[in-house]
C-alpha cells in the first residue's frame, strides 16, 4: 500500500490510501482487515492509473483515522509515503 497526504488548510488533511491491483503488497489484506474492523468506511473509493500501475484508492479525512493514523501508517512503513501536492517522496 502507498500512502498519500495532503493538507488541505485549516489544519486539516485528506489521507489516500493506494492498493495496487496489478502487484498487491503483502501487508494490503492486513490494512484492509483493520480498517474493515474498525469500521473505517472511506469517504471516497476510486480506481487510478499512476505511474503505469492500476491502484484502488480510498479517501479519508484525519479527523475521521483519527487515533488509527498510527498503527496503519506502522502497517505500510515498508512503503512509500507521499506528502502534499508535491508529490514529494518521504521514505518510512
Amino acid at each position: 500500500m502507498r500512502v498519500e497526504y495532503q493538507e488541505t488548510g485549516m489544519a486539516m488533511a485528506r489521507w489516500s490510501l493506494f492498493f495496487s491491483e496489478e502487484k498487491p503488497q503483502e501487508n494490503d489484506a492486513q490494512i484492509k482487515q483493520y480498517l474493515e474492523q474498525n469500521k473505517l468506511t472511506p469517504k471516497r473509493v476510486f480506481r487510478v492509473l499512476k505511474d503505469g500501475e492500476r491502484f484502488q484508492v480510498m479517501h479519508y479525512g484525519q479527523c475521521y483515522l483519527g487515533q488509527h493514523l498510527d498503527n496503519l501508517c506502522y502497517a505500510a512503513e515498508a512503503d512509500p509515503v507521499e506528502v502534499g501536492a508535491e508529490d514529494r517522496i518521504a521514505e518510512r
